[in-house]
């Protein structure tokens, strides 16, 4: 019994032995798997393989350049011609001054059909401008002198009465007559003066009494801005002179 006994208690302390053999190394092992954590180590992540660079041939380069180059200028060179048709547009005013009498201004001004000063309660016409236009010898057409001495007088008639060709032109306008135009009731002749300029084309038809004929619109043109006398008398009745602004579609 004590033989056994003892054999029991050798067992167990061999068994023990080797327990504190093994568990010192995973003790161990635990510890320093504990550090990494805190310090926050962990494996390096795989690093991907770089993807191949896709080389441009040298001629694909230039013409890629080139048209980006193309597209560029095209923009800046229309951005710059649209601030310049602004401009010039933004500086043209036209003027009612009464009766039939309207002044246009740019860089040339240009007095058109002026009254006597005696015509009306209008104020008085007296001005210096570089252009004045007549389209017909009615003392509330044809009062010259309200642009001043040193403008250029563009009469539609002659003094006889009879049409008188215009073309005349003035830096940006472009100024001339259509004829063959008559008053109202038959009184008399009348000429339609035609001003163009870069960016739009104005007439002025005077005392107008009839609708136009093809020749008359075909010299007319595309019209930006109508001038159009309604009275039903010496010019255009009502009716008429929506028959005229539909011929020219202004």
């Amino acid at each position: 019994m004590r033989i056994t006994g003892m054999k029991k208690r050798k067992e167990v302390a061999l068994a023990m032995q080797r327990a504190k053999k093994m568990f010192i190394p995973l003790f161990i092992a635990c510890l320093l798997m504990g550090i990494m954590v805190l310090c926050g180590c962990s494996a390096p992540p795989e690093e991907s393989a770089p993807e191949p660079s896709k080389e441009i041939p040298g001629n694909e380069q230039d013409e890629i350049t080139g048209e980006t180059t193309e597209e560029e200028n095209g923009s800046e060179s229309g951005e710059e011609e649209k601030e310049s048709v602004e401009e010039v547009e933004s500086s043209l005013m036209l003027t009612y001054l009464g009766q039939s009498a309207f002044l246009l201004e740019n860089d040339v001004s240009l007095l058109m059909d002026p009254y006597q000063p005696n015509c009306g309660t209008y104020g008085k016409i007296d001005l210096s401008v570089d252009i004045v236009t007549v389209t017909h010898e009615h003392s509330d057409h044809n009062y010259a002198q309200g642009g001043g001495e040193n403008a250029v007088v563009l009469r539609g008639l002659t003094a006889a009465g009879d049409w008188q060709e215009v073309d005349y032109e003035l830096e940006d306008f472009h100024i001339y007559t259509v004829e063959n135009t008559y008053h109202g009731r038959n009184l008399g002749k009348n000429s339609i003066f035609v001003v163009e300029t870069p960016h739009l084309r104005l007439a002025h038809l005077g005392d107008l009494g009839h609708t136009l004929d093809e020749k008359a619109l075909t010299e007319i043109g595309d019209v930006d801005i109508l001038i159009i006398p309604v009275g039903g008398y010496y010019t255009l009745s009502p009716q008429e002179a929506l028959e005229v602004i539909a011929q020219l579609s202004p």
